[in-house]
């Protein structure tokens, strides 16, 4: 679904970003709406988020939890998760992040320790005391994962462990490889800057219909994701504006050379970064005659001043573009959106 589709979709008639009604339609059923209205015939919509908790049956036995969180540990309570694994910690380390646990008493008792069930399934429950346990750290979480135990550390009112995620997430492989995975739950906890650093590395990526194939996008509403679309043609327009300033892109120039920049701008307004200048430079000159080959070779040269032009304009996007959001977890699609969707789609 090419994104200018979505993005005309997405401006007709819809009212601002900020606006309360979009934030009661979550942004996966927001998406998929766009892509229907932008003329998509094959839609697909957002995977589903895994489930904190997994459910087990009843005669499942209770095991240990492996190191550090072990029977063999020194432990005054333990914490059982939601598929009967049991991690045995201390109430003073627990305390240190957090007073959820202080006065709870337990269900029960093992090897005559109090035990407190959870709502968390094994590995979120392990993840999140890693987190909060001194002598362990560098984690590698997977977003799903990362959600899960962000969500725990909320329930729990854990403000260092969320502080370690922000961190994390910052600097991690996902924002890079991953950044709408990454932009969506960035805005889903309320992180402004590590959002904006993912919203900008969004940029790069050309295919609009990548956005709607994450499943973080039920983390948040339509109102994000329709800043996000707002946001991503602003840089475009921004980008646009400072390759057409320089004096290559004049109006004395010729049809061949016309040619050729408007098969720049279609590449740099499907993906808005300087980088992609030499990307379009790179796939233009293989199926270039003679004259645009020269042309090319020209704007080849002036790679570096111009991908420099674009990022400034692309910059002062980012640092001048609003970012409007509550956090919402979550967002639950109102019945009454999905039944005109249906009515629509017939």
């Amino acid at each position: 679904m090419c994104f200018h589709r979505i993005l005309q979709a997405a401006k007709s008639g819809l009212p601002s970003s900020d606006n309360d009604e979009l934030r009661n339609i979550s942004g996966a059923d927001f998406y998929e709406y766009l892509a229907f209205m932008g003329g998509s015939k094959t839609l697909r919509p957002a995977k589903k988020l895994s489930p904190t908790t997994i459910a087990t049956g009843a005669d499942k036995p209770y095991v240990d939890a492996k190191e550090p969180f072990d029977s063999s540990k020194k432990a005054d309570v333990i914490l059982r998760s939601s598929n009967r694994i049991d991690f045995y910690v201390l109430r003073d380390v627990l305390g240190l992040v957090t007073p959820a646990f202080d006065e709870v008493a337990g269900s029960s008792q093992k090897n005559g320790i109090p035990v407190i069930d959870v709502e968390e399934d094994g590995t979120t429950l392990r993840h999140l005391l890693l987190l909060i346990y001194p002598r362990v750290g560098g984690q590698k979480l997977d977003l799903d994962t990362f959600v899960k135990v962000g969500k725990a550390a909320r329930r729990y009112r854990m403000n260092v462990v969320i502080k370690k995620l922000r961190q994390q997430l910052a600097v991690s492989r996902h924002i890079v490889d991953d950044p709408i995975g990454s932009l969506w739950v960035a805005i889903a906890f309320g992180w402004g800057q590590v959002a904006m650093k993912a919203a900008r590395n969004a940029l790069r990526l050309s295919d609009g219909a990548k956005i709607s194939r994450v499943k973080e996008l039920w983390l948040v509403s339509a109102a994000d994701v329709y800043w996000f679309i707002q946001y991503k043609s602003a840089c475009r327009d921004a980008a646009s504006k400072a390759l057409l300033k320089d004096e290559l892109f004049g109006s004395d120039m010729t049809r061949k050379e016309a040619a050729v920049t408007v098969r720049i701008m279609d590449s740099l307004r499907a993906a808005p970064r300087g980088s992609n200048i030499m990307e379009a430079c790179k796939s233009s000159i293989d199926n270039a005659s003679g004259y645009e080959a020269k042309f090319i070779h020209k704007v080849w040269k002036k790679r570096e001043e111009l991908m420099t032009a674009v990022e400034e304009a692309v910059s002062k996007v980012c640092s001048s573009y609003r970012l409007v959001w509550t956090f919402t977890g979550l967002t639950e699609t109102s019945w009454l959106f999905r039944f005109l969707f249906v009515l629509i789609s017939v």
